[in-house]
């Protein structure tokens, strides 16, 4: 069940941002013709060595097909630095193909906008092993010949890394 809806359009340049309790909105300029809809945020507090999940709702302006989309996750602060890679996000995978959405990932938009969904992706078992207030961002990149251009971003809310947490898989 998403624990809080996160819509964002953001290319690399310059945004203007929406702060609300419920969501964050990113409004943009930018040509960038993906939305994206975070459908499985955070939890808003959990202590270290926690897992969490995290799924992404990928929309189009106009109907498109997917080509050569990678989504990539990152951590970031609470106000939108990127944080250096590494040890401060842990999961098997920082990178999901974008994929064909599943039935809880429709059930999110309304009919209307079902013809507009573009695809999903998703990260099990993230874990934030350091305390702290976070953010996370899933980036979406279009592959192209041997590089990438990023092309869509989307942070969650914040939230936060407290309390005792595990060491090898034990309860301290």
């Amino acid at each position: 069940m998403p624990s809080q809806l996160t819509s964002i359009t953001r290319p690399r340049r310059s945004s203007t941002r929406i702060e609300t309790p419920s969501t964050r909105t990113q409004q943009t300029s930018s040509s960038s013709p993906y939305n994206l809809t975070i459908t499985t945020s955070p939890p808003t507090s959990l202590s270290p060595s926690s897992n969490f999940n995290t799924r992404i709702l990928i929309t189009a302006r106009q109907r498109t097909r997917p080509t050569n989309l990678l989504a990539v996750i990152s951590l970031c602060s609470p106000s939108g630095i990127p944080l250096p890679a590494g040890h401060l996000l842990t999961t098997s995978k920082l990178m999901d193909s974008v994929s064909e959405p599943s039935r809880s990932d429709l059930s999110v938009l309304g009919r209307g906008h079902r013809q507009e969904i573009v695809g999903a992706a998703g990260f099990e078992g993230l874990c934030v092993q350091t305390q702290g207030e976070y953010r996370v961002r899933v980036t979406i990149a279009r592959m192209e010949g041997d590089g990438w251009e990023a092309v869509a971003e989307v942070d969650s809310a914040v939230f936060r890394v407290a309390g005792r947490g595990a060491v090898n898989g034990v309860k301290r």
